[in-house]
């Protein structure tokens, strides 16, 4: 991904739809045309933001001739998200507004990227950004929060020209503590899990259920988007789905083949339902259950 696509500003209502699959997007241009002129529109293609669709007004602004630094600080602090931009040498060189507010509301240009997570977090921040730009290959990775115990960074790390870029949620411990056993509830079963699905598709952890009904390693599974765990013949379906939950916030279903480490692919069904943010929605959870 060469840019990551990031609003330049929030709608006024709570709300808003800022992400829609082409083909919704060509039932009803004039609606999302609309909303356009007053935010950017993720157009998502096999469940990944591939185009946006702007004014004129807000390319002009970022086409026009300035600073890079000012170009990015315009681009990034529309966003509701956390987003930070680092360099080669894994130091911050832009981010957007909620990640100053939520740091200390200072300018963070030039600080190293391991200030957002607790000490014990920086090495394994380090490798991960330093892989992405080394090789080019999106990662997803949680770490503990910096300045806050118990708190959690889940983080999805994608290339960047000269760099790479941070997309950011902060999630509670308490919160992560009820997923956990939730989660091992399921794996006793062996033929179900939850899956949580970040805005970028990466799977989310715990991950002891899936790891169990796939045979893949909890590890691994933290490094891998959803689509990937199914067979090539159904992974276009489930990634239509997940871009139609993130776009319409209705849940879905429907049936789908896991990959299974060592063995013959599982039949499944697989239930589609939004993560909704004070902001809207920021993710999919996913119920997979076996039907053999």
């Amino acid at each position: 991904m060469d840019m990551p696509a990031i609003p330049a500003s929030e709608c006024d209502d709570p709300e808003r739809r800022d992400v829609v699959t082409a083909s919704a997007l060509v039932r009803n241009f004039g609606t999302w045309r609309e909303r356009a002129l007053r935010a950017p529109i993720y157009i998502l293609h096999r469940g990944r933001p591939r185009l946006i669709l702007a004014s004129v007004e807000l390319m002009d602004m970022l086409c026009r001739p300035q600073d890079d630094g000012r170009r990015l600080t315009a681009l990034l602090d529309g966003s509701p998200d956390m987003i930070v931009i680092v360099d080669r040498a894994l130091d911050i060189v832009g981010t957007s507004r909620s990640v100053r507010a939520r740091f200390g509301g200072g300018d963070l240009h030039g600080a190293p990227a391991t200030m957002l997570v607790a000490p014990d977090g920086a090495a394994a921040l380090t490798a991960a950004i330093q892989r992405v730009i080394d090789l080019a290959v999106p990662e997803a990775i949680d770490l503990p929060l910096a300045g806050e115990p118990g708190a959690r960074l889940s983080l999805a790390i994608e290339p960047y020209p000269d760099g790479a870029a941070l997309f950011a949620r902060e999630t509670g411990g308490a919160t992560n503590d009820d997923r956990a056993s939730l989660d091992e509830t399921f794996a006793l079963s062996r033929g179900a899990a939850v899956a949580r699905i970040d805005r970028y598709g990466f799977l989310d952890g715990p991950h002891t259920a899936l790891a169990a009904l796939t045979g893949i390693g909890a590890a691994m599974l933290s490094s891998l988007r959803l689509v990937s765990l199914f067979t090539v013949a159904t992974r276009g379906a489930i990634a239509d789905m997940i871009a139609a939950v993130a776009a319409d916030g209705e849940p879905r279903s429907g049936p789908a083949l896991l990959l299974i480490d060592s063995a013959n692919p599982r039949p499944v069904t697989v239930a589609l339902a939004p993560r909704r943010h004070r902001n809207g929605i920021d993710g999919v959870v996913a119920l997979i259950l076996a039907t053999d």
